[in-house]
């Protein structure tokens, strides 16, 4: 269970630094920018990848992995623009958020091993 917990702080940690680069203007126009992006994605999906390993055939760890990884993902995606970059959201982006927050919520509570 350590392992998952280290991939998942990696993958917060990851999202957290993609997502303050794409909200920097300068970094958008330097050329290593695109590659940056490729790499990222690439890290992501090799991240992913380990936490569906490092679960097993548990399902439960898979399902608490799963639901853990969409939360930190969305939490560091609308929290590093508003905490530093000075991302103000409309009252609407903020209901946004929380559709998304509920659907992610609904559908894998839906989806709950027995």
């Amino acid at each position: 269970m350590f392992l998952m917990y280290l991939i998942l702080a990696f993958a917060a940690l990851t999202n957290a630094v993609a997502t303050w680069f794409y909200f920097n203007e300068e970094a958008k126009r330097q050329w290593w920018f695109a590659p940056m992006v490729i790499v990222i994605c690439n890290v992501f999906s090799v991240q992913w990848l380990l936490l569906v390993y490092s679960a097993g055939d548990n399902n439960r760890k898979l399902f608490f992995g799963s639901v853990t990884w969409d939360a930190l993902i969305t939490i560091t995606s609308a929290a590093v623009p508003i905490l530093l970059c000075g991302v103000r959201l409309s009252a609407t982006a903020w209901a946004g958020l929380l559709l998304i927050i509920s659907g992610l919520l609904l559908l894998k509570f839906s989806l709950v091993p027995h």
